[in-house]
């Protein structure tokens, strides 16, 4: 075994993360669709952990080529995410890393460990049989995710990522207008030539500025979503209020 001992996973490790899990879904003829059917895929760690569990990756040259995981419940410990690369089977990956997450779970106070796989992943039903473990029952996929999408509410991250390039546009679009709109007015009105004109829109201008390289440069949802948010409403409180009150009265 010539590859680096597992560690706990970093944010940093999602992306080869997604890839070994989607190449292992290919090889059975699955799509990998983290966002709907495995979002913890994309916080493992901090999911994991939150759980009083662990995630483990094991990289081969820099490359993320097997992960295991294990989530504790009340009585027991749950064995997660244990994928491994064909580079590395047949090699004693999967036995260490099952032991990894049963030797967590005992050190943590429980004594039986349990998982779910996949009726297809034969090899993997071995490997756990030798181990000790046994059959109980069989889950239909979908008692678990009915209609393939579970029926919970609106989930805003999913409702972000569906519609992001609607949200830019509608706020370019209204950005667009409403310098459209300042512009005529100040034209009119002669505004360039006053200071609170200026005073007034560059520092809005320099933050919604910033916010935008949020928006495009930011690997959190959660803050390119309220950088959104705060864009529009920056926009908003830039241009209405100031031309709206200066407007000369009859």
């Amino acid at each position: 075994m010539n590859s680096n001992s597992p560690r706990p996973t970093v944010t940093a490790d999602v992306p080869g993360i997604l890839d070994l899990i989607a190449g292992v879904y290919a090889e059975y003829d699955c799509v990998l669709d983290a966002e709907r059917e495995e979002p913890h895929l994309l916080e493992p760690g901090p999911y994991f952990r939150a759980h009083g569990g662990e995630f483990w990756v094991v990289e081969d040259s820099g490359v993320v080529r097997a992960t295991a995981a294990v989530m504790l419940h009340d009585d027991a410990g749950e064995l997660k995410t244990l994928y491994v690369h064909p580079s590395l089977r047949r090699q004693g990956w999967g036995r260490r890393l099952t032991n990894l997450a049963m030797d967590y779970a005992r050190q943590s106070g429980k004594r039986r460990m349990i998982l779910w796989s996949d009726t297809r992943f034969t090899d993997a039903h071995r490997l756990y049989r030798s181990m000790g473990f046994r059959e109980v029952g069989v889950r239909d996929l979908s008692s678990v995710l009915p209609d393939e999408v579970p029926k919970r509410g609106l989930d805003l991250k999913q409702f972000y990522f569906d519609n992001r390039r609607y949200l830019v546009l509608l706020l370019a679009l209204i950005s667009i207008l409403d310098w459209i709109w300042v512009s005529r007015w100040a034209t009119m009105h002669r505004a360039y030539t006053d200071p609170t004109f200026w005073l007034h829109f560059l520092p809005p201008a320099t933050i919604n500025s910033l916010l935008l390289a949020v928006i495009y440069f930011s690997k959190s949802w959660r803050m390119q979503l309220a950088a959104l948010i705060v864009s529009l409403l920056v926009a908003q409180y830039a241009f209405a209020p100031w031309y709206i009150d200066t407007v000369p009265g009859p």
